[in-house]
């Protein structure tokens, strides 16, 4: 901790927490029941990359104690923002909350180089709030896996051409559907059977264009045990992935385009077949607790999602 400590008053402003107290950081009781479940800190051994030493980070800053230092966010950077710390700590630290308010502070206060911010446009801004630009960069990357060419990219060598981590991005590259997996399911698909309920049916973003038959096989087995399922047109991402990148203005605007768009379907509950969009749509009431216009929908939309 010694390294990030404060070294005047004319120091940055304190870090905000995004509508979260500091009583939500006083609530770790420093026990370190969730250092055995942080995959960080399981690989790495240092406090500071453990929920424990982040709480203790992020505390420090909200107080004004340290400095928002290329180490500090490291640290803070480093974390999967999987909350598996949540579910073994027993006093209900709402860690994912506080990583993504000071991921938030981060991007206000260091949003980095030209570079860093295009790549953030590029991903936060247009391949995610675009299904149709990503479901062109879905179809591009598939004719670049079937043709062969990844194949010569990856045997000649050329991907260490590639600046910073883009080789390491090109290796996780999962094996990309033809298009008839990446076709959009119908808006309607009716209940086999006496219907027992109505579902709005979450496609995504990254899922339809990458796991496009997992949606089909929900749409399909939900129908045939009686559900009646709706694909409201109009849906795209959920934003969980901008909340988690500090991106805190679009994740709101579209927790608010997800919540009007479901809205709108008249169902009875909101079907999510991705844990990690329906953990992020199942906080919208957190989300936007402050906006006195979505405060209330949002809670009802959460309550909703399954």
């Amino acid at each position: 901790m010694m390294g990030h400590e404060r070294a005047d008053a004319a120091s940055p402003a304190a870090l905000q927490l995004h509508g979260l107290s500091v009583d939500g950081v006083n609530q770790c009781v420093h026990c370190g029941l969730c250092l055995s479940a942080c995959p960080t800190f399981s690989l790495l051994g240092t406090e500071m990359d453990s929920p424990r030493g982040r709480i203790v980070l992020i505390k420090s800053l909200a107080e004004g104690r340290i400095d928002l230092t290329d180490s500090a966010v490291a640290h803070l950077s480093l974390c999967l923002d999987c909350r598996a710390c949540e579910t073994v700590c027993p006093a209900g630290v709402p860690y994912g909350r506080l990583i993504e308010a000071a991921r938030a502070e981060i991007e206000r206060q260091r949003p980095g180089g030209p570079v860093r911010r295009f790549v953030r446009w590029l991903n936060f801004g247009l391949l995610l709030t675009s299904p149709r630009a990503l479901a062109l960069a879905a179809a591009a990357l598939r004719l670049y896996q079937v043709i062969g060419l990844q194949r010569f990219v990856r045997a000649s060598g050329l991907l260490r051409l590639l600046p910073g981590t883009l080789p390491a991005w090109e290796a996780l590259l999962p094996s990309l559907p033809p298009a008839a997996e990446r076709a959009p399911l119908p808006e309607q698909i009716p209940a086999a059977g006496a219907r027992r309920a109505r579902v709005a049916l979450l496609t995504g973003c990254v899922q339809q264009a990458v796991f496009g038959a997992h949606n089909r096989a929900t749409a399909s087995v939900l129908a045939k045990n009686g559900y009646e399922v709706v694909v409201p047109r109009g849906q795209g991402c959920c934003g969980a992935l901008h909340a988690h990148g500090g991106d805190h203005a679009r994740a709101v605007a579209l927790a608010r385009q997800t919540i009007a768009t479901f809205e709108r379907a008249g169902a009875d509950a909101v079907g999510v077949n991705t844990s990690g969009c329906g953990a992020h749509m199942k906080g919208y009431w957190h989300l936007l607790a402050d906006d006195p216009a979505w405060a209330a929908r949002a809670r009802t939309f959460s309550t909703s999602v399954r």
